[in-house]
């Protein structure tokens, strides 16, 4: 993962996330599982905390193996549809910035009553954003401008008149 890209910032000379490898984990379950050792002498064998042993134990035992960090704050559903909306947008000829898609969260945050605490003000930050297109890879992408020909650049009447008229279609049904 890239640095820029983490939420969480250590601060520098702090321990690491963990001190084992996950092949050293490997081994230590399937040791205990095929009883040559008990839970203590692997986790010393192997040098992992025996707490994680434990807690990785009836983390499978209960099916409930779920990835670190914290619960998403929105829905697959609703990111899907901020997706949904900036590809849109994009087909109407306006791209939108990280700064608009943080912009056009807010607006949705603030329309539905919510308040996300991890959000200052309900505006999400620049990690958020990045992190989402991160997750979003595969529809979206950030890319820079680039200077175009005044030929595509030329807008006449008739295609200002269908980006009004498609966001009128768009937002007939949205309530207020």
């Amino acid at each position: 993962m890239d640095d820029s890209l983490k939420m969480s910032r250590r601060k520098l000379g702090g321990r690491p996330y963990k001190y084992y490898s996950d092949r050293q984990m490997e081994l230590c379950l399937s040791d205990i599982e095929n009883r040559v050792l008990t839970q203590r002498e692997a986790s010393e064998k192997y040098k992992i905390p025996r707490s994680s042993v434990i807690l990785k134990i009836k983390a499978i035992r209960n099916n409930s193996i779920r990835p670190p960090g914290r619960q998403c704050v929105f829905t697959t559903k609703e990111e899907s549809s901020f997706v949904d909306h900036a590809i849109q947008m994009c087909h109407f000829g306006f791209p939108i910035t990280l700064f608009d898609l943080r912009c056009i969260v807010k607006t949705y945050l603030d329309k539905q009553g919510r308040n996300v605490p991890q959000f200052s003000n309900n505006f999400p930050g620049r990690t958020w954003a990045q992190l989402f297109l991160k997750r979003h890879k595969s529809e979206l992408s950030h890319r820079f401008c680039s200077k175009i020909k005044r030929v595509r650049a030329a807008v006449n009447e008739e295609a200002i008149k269908n980006y009004f008229n498609h966001l009128k279609m768009e937002i007939e049904n949205i309530p207020y």
